[in-house]
């Protein structure tokens, strides 16, 4: 999509009716509104595929809406180093477990890619 110039104003949603300085301003603020630092970090968030995987997988299991599963697994997120493949991804097998997402460490493993 290309951002529309100057002033921005959505029509639907919780910032419906509210006029932004630019389409921009707007995504940052939506972002910030959800609990992620900046448009920036959503969308670094948004397309790892750990983050994806456990997203998914919170929706299918869980139950949760989009947007409550998007909260929990960025919650998770933001305790986990990139660095540490290794046990970034055994700390998401945990967090699974303990949230009920799955029952065996073999079968998050299989879902969970690195």
């Amino acid at each position: 999509m290309v951002a529309p110039k100057g002033q921005y104003t959505p029509s639907r949603g919780p910032a419906a009716g509210q006029t932004f300085r630019s389409y921009f301003a707007y995504q940052q603020a939506r972002a910030v509104a959800q609990g992620f630092t900046s448009y920036s970090a959503e969308r670094r968030a948004i397309i790892d595929p750990m983050f994806r995987a456990l997203e998914s997988r919170m929706r299918s299991v869980g139950g949760q809406s989009q947007g409550s599963a998007r909260n929990s697994v960025r919650q998770f997120m933001a305790t986990q180093s990139r660095s540490a493949s290794g046990s970034r991804k055994h700390n998401a097998i945990k967090w699974g477990m303990d949230q009920g997402l799955w029952d065996s460490g073999d079968d998050a493993a299989d879902d969970i890619p690195y």
